[in-house]
């Protein structure tokens, strides 16, 4: 369960909050990954309005995303549902779109469900445009959790990008 759900919330969270460089070099965001194994240069990166960051370290990305880079949460907007939460994040403006021409979704809507004691569900959602999702039938237990091995937190300081915090109870380790 745990390695799953870390993965899941690496793919699905970029690294949250001014435009300036994260100082924890894990946590940096690559703003060029198609550069990977080419020359990329400095005015190619600032272009894309990214920062440039020197390193040492070949395999660290140079032109990455600034701190400040992902969405906000809505203030306000969290609603409680049956099994969990619901959150209204909006897109921080002034930023690169992620992929290029194609414009990044600007309301995205994150459905957080406890379907078992073991077991969370994160459904990222356009807020404003229905969209074909594939049918991938998700085991949802007749029951709500009781009580989970989890609390699940967002995270949104003044100022920065949204977050999702997931805490095993046993243990006080954040996932």
């Amino acid at each position: 369960m745990d390695l799953p759900l870390l993965a899941l919330l690496s793919i699905i969270l970029t690294p949250l909050g001014t435009a300036q460089p994260r100082d924890d070099v894990t946590k940096r965001f690559d703003c060029y990954p198609e550069a990977f194994n080419s020359p990329l240069s400095s005015a190619d990166c600032i272009a894309r309005g990214c920062l440039w960051v020197e390193t040492h370290n070949p395999r660290e990305p140079k032109c990455i995303y600034g701190d400040n880079y992902g969405y906000t949460m809505v203030t306000g907007s969290r609603e409680d549902t049956s099994n969990g939460f619901r959150v209204k994040l909006s897109r921080n403006n002034g930023l690169p779109p992620r992929y290029g021409n194609s414009p990044d979704v600007q309301e995205v809507t994150l459905d957080v469900e406890l379907l078992s004691n073991d077991m969370l569900r994160f459904k990222f959602y356009d807020a404003g445009t229905p969209r074909y999702e594939v049918p991938v039938p998700v085991h949802k237990p007749d029951t709500p959790a009781t009580n989970p091995a989890y609390t699940v937190d967002t995270v949104s300081e003044d100022g920065k990008p949204f977050g999702i915090r997931v805490t095993r109870r046993a243990t006080g380790t954040v996932l």
